[in-house]
This record gives C-alpha cells, structure tokens and sequence, in this order.
C-alpha cells in the first residue's frame, strides 16, 4: 500500500516527508491496521474528506509548522489517491509567512 507513494513522489526527500506524515497520521487517529482504514473508506464506513479534513485541523492545532501541515495533509491525499479512494472536495491549507525577527545590524 505505501509502496504507491514512491511513485507520487519526485524525490527521496518528499518520501521520506510524506512517510513520516503517514506514520503521524496512524498515531494520531489510533489506526491499527491502515490496510482495513482504507477498506472502511472504500466501503463508506469512513468519509474521506472529513478524514482529510479532520487531519488538517488536527495538525493546525498542534502548533505544526505551516510547511509541515501541507505536506502531511498532502501526504495523506497521495495515500487514499494510490489506492483509489476518491476525494470530493479539495481542502485548502493556507500557508502563512513566518517572518523572523532580526537583530540591527550596526
């Protein structure tokens, strides 16, 4: 099932990303078997894009940084894509630009 991802990625880095997004998101939602999740998906005992949606949140609420919610919420769109679930709504994840305070240079 995960094996897809490599093919969704263009390189070892964004793999790497989206792999450690998929192991957050089967912490977070308690998920034992992510074969079975993505079944109950298929089977509509679970919605998709609540799932999607939930996850964002979740993740903004944490504190993630504005990159890494991007990137995991893609990550878990790229995971029900490779294995044919589809979405009905795209959720859109505003990215704010953090500017960091510097010290004057004198």
């Amino acid at each position: 099932m995960l094996n897809y991802l490599k093919l969704l990625t263009r390189s070892s880095e964004t793999e790497k990303a989206y792999l450690k997004g998929i192991k957050h998101f089967v912490k977070a939602f308690e998920i034992e078997d992510l074969d079975i999740f993505i079944k109950e998906i298929k089977e509509g005992k679970n919605d998709a894009n609540k799932v999607c949606e939930e996850w964002a949140l979740k993740l903004s609420s944490s504190g993630a940084a504005p990159k890494t919610i991007s990137v995991w919420a893609s990550a878990l769109r790229k995971l029900f894509e490779s294995n044919d679930v589809e979405l009905k709504k795209k959720i859109r994840i505003k990215n704010f630009a953090v500017n960091e305070p510097h010290m004057p240079s004198f």
